[in-house]
């Protein structure tokens, strides 16, 4: 079960991906003698979604540095 799982969690599918989560989560939650069998796999996940959320800000970053999204956000301050 563990090694099909693991091709879920890094499904190109979003939705794939949460079921995996939510999956393993259930299951470690009623046998909670799991957790180390699937700890690697989890902390991956984690890892691999914080380091897609920091591209995503830091590309948000860059777009709100250049001239013409600055003057946007000046005049709707303003």
């Amino acid at each position: 079960m563990q090694k099909g799982v693991h091709s879920k969690f890094v499904d190109m599918s979003t939705s794939v991906r949460e079921a995996a989560v939510e999956l393993i989560g259930r299951f470690v939650l009623n046998k909670p003698e799991l957790i180390l069998q699937y700890y690697d796999m989890i902390i991956e996940r984690i890892l691999v979604s914080c380091s897609h959320y920091i591209h995503v800000l830091a590309g948000l970053s860059l777009s709100l540095n250049s001239p013409v999204a600055f003057r946007v956000v000046t005049i709707s301050a303003g």
